[in-house]
């Protein structure tokens, strides 16, 4: 379990060719990684640190994965006996509050007060300008445990868009940002165009291609050395229906596989219903708290002592200990318009006093929306 040094880092390396008669540009004929030595302390890999590899298909679906990463699915389940999550809920609109959610525990969406009293404002309003909180945020609970790290993204970082801070200076050993500045800047579209042509078209390959190959030698080279990758994709389908959909699934390292208790603890959970918050938790769960049992029990857990009361609680639990129970959208704060489960309805008497009163809210509100936004003198009151 000693640290051993690497001598080995890879980094992008950019070749490039003039061309042209009056001006001297540059042309990027090639884009790949190479190793250049350096010096670092790296945890070595063992069972109380093993290693973590994510890989994240944006603008997905469940239903999609299993209809569409068929092969990706049977390699899944049966070199590496992964367990799909059937019920797992997004929390926010898109990527950003969902990666929060899944690196920091924290909700930066607003909720609606009628349905969350008390609850409904942001727990990181100024997110945005912030950026992430280091102690809050579990990529650096791998990274100050000498784990050799990589972020690796086809485009915009997760926590940037929009015109965000993020994680400001890059968290890990490795990182992509390099590479999608070249093809996502608009400060030089001509300089875009080219890096495009060259870089992507004239070798036949799509970005997805490319950061894969990045990961794929990060992989090589720490081999036996404890790594924490966090590859995020999201061009292939966040644009097209027929792209490629994922369908959230977890393998667990081989050693671990006989742990009769974990085993059973997943494919109970696997029918239960979880979110963002909890994929947090269970990061939280290896880089820190199951270690100190050895990865051996994996008994039911409230990490409101770790977290605090508002990201701890009923909304936070480990996928890899017991969920007791299929928790409600309103216990996750997951607002209505994402959330999975079915609701419950039930006839009544529309003229019943319940029913009158409803509708009687429903006007008064419609009525004072007009009102708000000064256009009640052109539009009749209800």
């Amino acid at each position: 379990m000693k640290p051993v040094i690497l001598s080995k880092r890879i980094v992008p390396r950019m070749t490039v060719q003039p061309f042209g008669t009056s001006t001297a540009r540059l042309v990027i004929s090639s884009f790949h990684a190479v190793v250049k030595s350096r010096k670092k302390l790296f945890q070595e890999e063992d069972e109380l640190h093993p290693g973590v590899f994510i890989l994240v298909l944006d603008s997905t679906s469940a239903s999609s994965g299993t209809r569409t990463i068929v092969k990706t699915g049977q390699v899944l389940r049966q070199f590496y006996d992964a367990t799909t999550f059937y019920y797992h809920n997004k929390v926010g609109l898109n990527s950003r509050p969902n990666a929060f959610a899944m690196f920091s525990g924290a909700r930066i969406s607003e909720l609606d007060e009628r349905h969350f009293p008390g609850k409904s404002k942001s727990e990181y309003p100024n997110s945005c300008k912030k950026g992430l909180k280091r102690n809050e945020t579990v990529t650096y609970d791998f990274v100050d445990q000498n784990y050799a790290s990589i972020i690796a993204e086809d485009w915009v970082g997760t926590f940037n868009w929009p015109n965000c801070k993020g994680y400001g200076e890059p968290p890990t050993d490795h990182h992509g940002g390099a590479m999608i500045l070249r093809t996502t800047s608009n400060r030089i579209p001509k300089d875009k165009e080219i890096f495009n042509n060259h870089f992507y078209m004239g070798e036949c390959q799509e970005p997805y291609h490319k950061v894969m190959d990045y990961a794929g030698k990060f992989l090589h080279e720490y081999h036996g050395i404890s790594k924490f990758a966090m590859i995020w994709l999201t061009l292939t389908s966040h644009d097209s229906a027929s792209g490629l959909y994922r369908t959230d699934a977890m393998a667990l390292p081989k050693y671990l596989r006989s742990n009769k208790q974990l085993i059973l603890n997943l494919k109970q959970n696997s029918r239960r219903h979880t979110s963002q918050f909890d994929f947090y938790a269970t990061l939280y769960d290896i880089a820190r708290y199951a270690r100190k049992d050895n990865f051996q029990k994996w008994d039911e857990h409230d990490f409101r002592e770790e977290f605090g009361a508002v990201r701890g609680g009923i909304r936070a639990k480990s996928m890899l200990r017991p969920i007791l129970y299929d928790r409600t959208c309103e216990e996750m704060e997951i607002p209505d318009e994402y959330c999975i489960c079915e609701r419950i309805w039930h006839k009544v008497d529309i003229y019943g006093d319940d029913a009158m009163r409803a509708a009687q809210i429903l006007i008064e509100d419609i009525n004072n929306s007009l009102k708000q936004r000064n256009v009640s003198e052109i539009c009749e009151t209800l």
